[in-house]
Parts: C-alpha cells; sequence; structure tokens
C-alpha cells in the first residue's frame, strides 16, 4: 500500500439481552460512509447473516456471497479498506449472528484529503433484522483522536453514535490510529461502576503478534503466563492495537487491561514456531 497509508482499528461489537430466536436471522448490513475533503467518497460494510462463517489463519474461510472477497482498488484514489481471513483486501467483513456479543473489523484507509467525514444510519441501531428489543442501546466511535479532542462522552468512553449520524474528523492521520467502533445493549456505565468485560484477541491461537481491542483507553495492561506470573505490562495505551508475542514461550497466556471504570479480561494461545 501506498506510504501514506493510515491505520484505523474499527472493532464492530454487539450485545444484547435474552437468547435469540432459533429460527434464521436475515441479514444485516450497517455501514460506515467516509468522505474527505476533495468530496471523494467510500464506504465499509459490517455483516451479520447467519449464512456467515467465522474465519480464522488457520481455517480462512471467506463469504464471497457476503462481499468478503478481494477487492480491486484504484491506489491513486481515496480508499477506505479492510482485509477478510486470505489476508485480501476487501470492504466488507461479515460475521455469523452466532458471534454475538463481539466481532471486529479492522479497518485502513489511504490518499485522503482532511477533513474526513464519516456517517452512519441511526435507523439500522433498530432494524428488526436484530434479534432483541430494546436493539442496541448504546453505540460509540472511541479512540485517541476523540479522547484528546474532547469529543469523547465519558459515560460511554468515545463519540456517541445514537446522539448524531456522523462526525467530523479534522486531523485524519489522528484519528485513523486505533479507532475503535462498539455497539451494546445499554447506554453505559458511570465513572466507579466497575466490571468485567471480555477483551477481544486475535489472531488466537497466535504465533507473531495480537491485536488487541478494548471498549475504551486502557490504562495499564498486564499479560500473565498460565502460571499467574506478570511476563508483560504497558501502559498508558490507546483502545487497541497489535502486541508482540514472538518471545514468549508457547503455552496459554491472560491479559487484563484496566480501563477508567471496568476490567477486561481474555486468554490466547501462543503457538511454538
Amino acid at each position: 500500500m501506498p506510504t501514506t497509508a493510515l491505520r484505523l482499528t474499527l472493532l464492530a461489537s454487539l450485545a444484547w439481552l435474552g437468547i435469540m430466536a432459533a429460527h434464521a436471522q436475515p441479514t444485516w448490513r450497517f455501514h460506515l460512509a467516509f468522505e474527505d475533503g476533495a468530496g471523494a467518497r467510500d464506504t465499509l460494510w459490517f455483516v451479520y447473516d447467519t449464512t456467515a462463517t467465522e474465519g480464522w489463519d488457520t481455517n480462512p474461510q471467506v463469504d464471497d456471497h457476503l462481499g468478503e472477497g478481494a477487492v480491486e482498488m484504484d491506489l491513486e484514489a481515496f480508499n477506505v479498506w479492510t482485509w477478510n481471513w486470505q489476508y485480501d483486501s476487501t470492504k466488507t467483513q461479515a460475521w455469523p449472528y452466532s458471534m454475538y456479543p463481539m466481532a471486529e473489523m479492522p479497518v485502513m484507509a489511504f490518499n485522503y484529503v482532511a477533513p474526513v467525514t464519516i456517517r452512519w444510519d441511526r435507523d439500522l441501531f433498530n432494524a428488526p433484522e436484530l434479534p432483541t428489543a430494546p436493539h442496541i442501546g448504546h453505540a460509540i466511535l472511541g479512540g485517541e483522536y476523540f479522547f484528546w479532542t474532547g469529543l469523547e462522552d465519558p459515560l460511554v468512553g468515545g463519540f456517541n453514535m445514537l446522539a448524531a449520524d456522523s462526525v467530523l474528523i479534522e486531523e485524519p492521520a489522528w484519528m485513523f490510529v486505533q479507532t475503535t467502533m462498539v455497539f451494546g445493549e445499554s447506554s453505559g456505565l458511570g465513572v466507579g461502576e466497575a466490571h468485567i468485560v471480555p477483551l477481544r484477541l486475535y489472531p488466537n491461537p497466535a504465533m507473531d503478534r495480537v491485536m488487541w481491542v478494548a471498549p475504551a483507553i486502557v490504562d495499564r495492561m498486564e499479560v500473565m503466563d498460565a502460571g499467574g506470573r506478570v511476563v508483560h505490562v504497558a501502559g498508558p495505551l490507546s483502545s487497541g492495537g497489535w502486541m508482540d508475542v514472538a518471545h514468549l514461550p508457547a503455552g496459554s497466556y491472560t491479559v487484563r487491561a484496566c480501563t477508567f471504570n471496568a476490567i477486561h479480561h481474555a486468554q490466547f494461545i501462543k503457538m511454538a514456531p
């Protein structure tokens, strides 16, 4: 990709109350529409569908029928893109409904002219394709740009997507570094309401590095081996990023990330070279 490539981690995470109905759910499509300062436009799609597959490194399934196939891009034009499980560039990522409450969509962008506007359709948060009601009770864009520019709502840990249908990013090079989109069932927790929230790690198992994604800025992160010994400490950090694990011995590890109102846990397997 061009040296001007920008990296954004867009994590889509959906949580809901109740149990999903036994009958098949129709496709739910959510889009983020990008427009740069010169009027160039591009769109990314996130899809939930019962026919979608959950791929991983050793099982690189690609749902071509849902748009996950590789796409050819004009390298001289403004583009936003993500990758599929064959590590080809695509503009759609699909997940099965069984992946509730979490799924991720890492996103890259290049050849933009600042500022960049991101738009979405708030009606889709209450779409009939979603299995429960109330459907999505909070939706946020989190990351360093929103935190440092004062656009972050402390109650939800990011830009409240339910309160608006767009946001203007005046410094995209800053914004496109570890930004997270999070969906959930409530309006968010207040400061001091500590709780345990899953942390997403992938690929898992991993060999060289692991992408971690949290719902908010991380103050401190610890990695512990199977014996409970802390083998890595970092912080403060953004809401996501790559962690080098190549130096760790093969085995099971626990990652604990502390944010302003929560502790997030997840485990990953380090494979032998």
